[in-house]
């Protein structure tokens, strides 16, 4: 076996859910495994085919379409870049290090273009925890690390679901008991409702009735997608499922103990979301922290939140998603009529087929049992609005996140009264007044999707906000020391993080947030005008808008809006995104892609960032000078000396 072989598969055997892009110079190749996959979307084989060790590749200014048909079958991608040189001494074989992951549910941004459709492209977490103990301790059942029997599961398991649309910020949790529900109902009714693109689990986490339920969802779902599903006689460990991920086993300790990752990761106003929802769950109240939640369902509702935080930590998001989280009670999963009172009609999967809700019961096969709720969902993600289903006569929405919105509206019937007729007077307010309905949907059709720009928006922001404290410090000359992936303490491979100047498709990312923060403002500008001029199309047909709660509330969010909207766009006013700075040295550029963030204001928006702009730019001349100096005093010496004083001063990049 060569050096390189060996240090692939190295690389390789940490991650074999990853398809490697792996980097030689100008291309990125796929080997063994991953070249079959790269042969089934398109790339062709090159170089001299060896046993065991053929390859495909693509050029590194096309990784992001590639990477795009790779994601798109249903599979995670890995980037592996090659690392600048510390010495000349030593092997020839350059330091290969992974560097980056990419998801079906994550890579909403570069790689996937999140407005293909109004669609929410979602993630589940999945955990399972047996009913059969009071305490988290010793002597105590460690969940999530032995086989579910007859004896631990004889009270039932409680399934904790986390729904993580990561384009917009939003988080549902919630739990339901399978001693209530033993067909699982709930998780089939959710997967129908939610159509997750990736199913996220710990291996060995889950009974094999609920991965047997989770698993044929996903293979159902890639067969009417057309995806490649392997061989069903494989073992389901070792076959690849569309859109199906396994964490290691070893990352059972997030379901044992998510509390202590949680209080480490979530910001304060996510961690003060998550208790609400958790006093929501137990119907108390008590206003018990997370850290006391050790037993029963709500332990199994922070396990699946852990789940998705150690997801897009591992896919190096976690500092650019978990500041805008909004984490909100997944509604009625579990709960009868009698537990809900005033809640949302509770549907389950067999009401949802059979009354052709977001599809029709002949797309899922006819009956509703465990073979066709897969089949069904699959018929709902084929398309926006199956024919003949009820979502296709009532889907009349102008925005995209009314779409999805009205999706969830159908799943979830309203029981209230007062709910009800509220909704009706809005209603027979704009049959009255067609004329301000269609101008309203001709404006609102005309602005971006507000719920997927304020993430990224909130993104371009901390970056700013990074830049301008690195110009306040002079950190703009510190050079990032790449570290190579390791396994964390959750036994979870994480790989390179910070700045990485070879990923493209993170700067494609960063331009897309900084566009969203130029459009926000406008964006929410243009729907407080809408209401606006709704408001004065209601008092044109005598209607008053006091005696309508819902265009009331949206009238006062809409005014409370709009000036920090206006504030915004003011700062914002005549900045501009630089691609490349203009510096003799490109310390100040990495550190600025470190940052996530290439925005240069403009000249009197800020009078705090001028000032340390201006400082910025004096320190960058004072150490030009410095550099230039040391060079001259070692004219005399020898080149190899030269050349390493260039490249202690510089770094090797910019020596080179």
């Amino acid at each position: 076996m060569t050096d390189f072989n060996k240090q692939f598969w190295t690389i390789k055997s940490r991650c074999m859910d990853l398809v490697l892009f792996v980097r030689h110079g100008s291309f990125y190749n796929l080997f063994d495994v991953d070249a079959d996959v790269g042969l089934r979307v398109g790339l062709n084989i090159s170089g001299i085919m060896t046993a065991n060790m053929w390859k495909v590749g693509c050029h590194k200014d096309y990784f992001g379409v590639w990477c795009a048909k790779v994601l798109a079958q249903g599979y995670s991608v890995g980037r592996v870049e090659e690392m600048p040189r510390t010495s000349s001494k030593g092997s020839k074989l350059l330091v290969r290090q992974l560097v980056r992951i990419y998801t079906p549910g994550t890579a909403v941004e570069g790689l996937l273009s999140d407005d293909l459709d109004h669609r929410a492209r979602t993630i589940m977490c999945i955990t399972e925890l047996p009913l059969v103990t009071n305490t988290i301790g010793a002597g105590s059942r460690a969940y999530g690390t032995r086989t579910f029997d007859a004896a631990s599961c004889s009270a039932g398991t409680a399934i904790g679901l986390c729904i993580l649309d990561v384009s917009t910020g939003c988080c549902r949790a919630g739990t339901f008991s399978t001693a209530a529900d033993p067909a699982r109902s709930a998780l089939a009714a959710a997967l129908l409702m939610y159509d997750p693109v990736e199913c996220i689990a710990v291996r060995n986490n889950l009974h094999p009735a609920t991965a047997t339920l989770i698993t044929r969802h996903c293979e159902f779902k890639g067969a009417v997608q057309g995806l490649a599903v392997e061989n069903s006689g494989i073992s389901a460990r070792a076959r690849h499922v569309p859109g199906l991920s396994w964490l290691p086993p070893s990352a059972a300790a997030v379901v044992q103990e998510p509390s202590q990752l949680l209080q480490q990761m979530l910001p304060g106003q996510a961690l003060k979301q998550l208790q609400a929802v958790l006093d929501t769950i137990d119907g108390t109240g008590n206003g018990s922290s997370i850290m006391q939640r050790g037993t029963g369902q709500p332990v199994a509702v922070l396990s699946a939140v852990a789940v998705a935080v150690k997801q897009i930590q591992r896919c190096i998001l976690a500092d650019d998603m978990l500041p805008t989280w909004d984490v909100t009670v997944l509604e009625g999963l579990g709960k009868s009529a009698a537990q809900n009172p005033g809640g949302p009609l509770l549907l389950d999967d067999k009401a949802i087929i059979s009354l052709d809700l977001l599809t029709t019961s002949s797309s899922s096969g006819g009956a509703a049992g465990i073979s066709s709720r897969p089949m069904a969902a699959a018929a709902t993600a084929s398309s926006s609005a199956p024919p003949g289903s009820l979502l296709e006569y009532l889907d009349r929405a102008a925005s995209p996140a009314g779409k999805r919105m009205l999706q969830q509206w159908i799943c979830r019937p309203l029981t209230q009264v007062s709910a009800i007729e509220e909704r009706l007077d809005v209603l027979d307010f704009f049959l009255a007044a067609q004329d301000a309905a269609a101008a309203l949907q001709q404006r609102l059709a005309a602005l971006p999707d507000a719920d997927r720009l304020l993430p990224k928006a909130a993104a371009a922001l901390r970056g700013l906000q990074l830049q301008y404290q690195q110009q306040q410090t002079g950190l703009a000359f510190y050079h990032h020391q790449q570290q190579g992936p390791g396994v964390d303490s959750y036994g979870v491979l994480c790989p390179v993080s910070a700045a990485d100047p070879a990923d493209s498709v993170a700067l494609d990312t960063q331009r897309a947030a900084w566009k969203a923060l130029l459009n926000i403002p406008a964006c929410i500008m243009g729907l407080v005008q809408a209401l606006a001029l709704l408001r004065g199309d209601a008092k044109q047909h005598m209607a008053d808008t006091t005696h309508l709660p819902l265009l009331h509330r949206a009238l006062i969010a809409a005014s409370k809006a709009s000036r920090p909207a206006k504030a915004l766009l003011g700062l914002l006013q005549g900045a501009e995104w630089i691609d490349h700075l203009a510096t003799s040295a490109g310390a100040a550029e990495a550190s600025s892609r470190a940052a996530g963030c290439n925005i240069q204001l403009a000249r009197g928006a800020d009078v705090a960032y001028d000032e340390a702009s201006q400082q910025l730019q004096q320190l960058q001349e004072e150490y030009d000078q410095e550099v230039q100096a040391t060079l001259t005093a070692y004219r005399g010496s020898s080149s190899s000396s030269s050349s390493t004083v260039q490249q202690v001063l510089l770094g090797p990049k910019e020596a080179g």
